[in-house]
């Protein structure tokens, strides 16, 4: 990610992602999430930001995209396990419509697992409360070979009790937090 994220600011720039600029037209960019130089020193400016609205900036890009190049899109739906041929390829998945209970097999070329991580496995957290490692279940049961699973990211930066995130962003803002 560190080597490619330059071209991938590019990318999205050239899909439309209105990124905040310097005034020498150079693309914005800011301290996050208590990002530092030399382990601990100053803080790092590695954040490419489109105002204070970064996430929407980029939700509605990349939405805009899918619509660009009509990728169908099923909303609502939930991935239940990996189907797999009988030499052992990924193929597809099943899944549940959460509206009608209906049950479906999605054949595909290719699947990217990307399902929110796990967090809700503890009792104290920010994550939402889908993120439940659903996804990390479906991989294994698969088959999928698993690597560095007890590495979370957990954020520091929370309204204690009640499991509200508070923009890590705020840390970026302060010296010391």
């Amino acid at each position: 990610m560190c080597k490619n994220g330059p071209e991938s600011v590019i990318e999205l720039e050239k899909m439309g992602l209105p990124f905040s600029r310097f005034e020498n037209g150079t693309i914005y960019q800011r301290p996050f999430g208590g990002q530092s130089k030399q382990f601990g020193g100053e803080q790092a400016a590695r954040t490419a930001a489109a105002a204070d609205r970064t996430g929407h900036a980029l939700l509605h890009t990349l939405y805009q995209q899918n619509i660009k190049h009509k990728t169908t899109i099923f909303s609502e739906w939930y991935a239940l396990d990996m189907v797999k041929n009988q030499d052992g390829a990924i193929v597809g998945c099943t899944a549940i419509c959460m509206e009608t209970g209906e049950i479906c097999y999605f054949k595909s070329k290719a699947t990217v697992l990307a399902t929110g991580g796990a967090g809700r496995i503890y009792q104290s957290t920010t994550n939402a409360h889908i993120n439940t490692g659903d996804g990390v279940g479906m991989a294994l049961r698969a088959g999928v070979p698993m690597q560095d699973m007890e590495m979370w990211q957990f954020h520091p930066t929370g309204i204690a009790g009640a499991g509200v995130l508070v923009t890590e962003g705020c840390r970026g803002e302060v010296d010391t937090f």
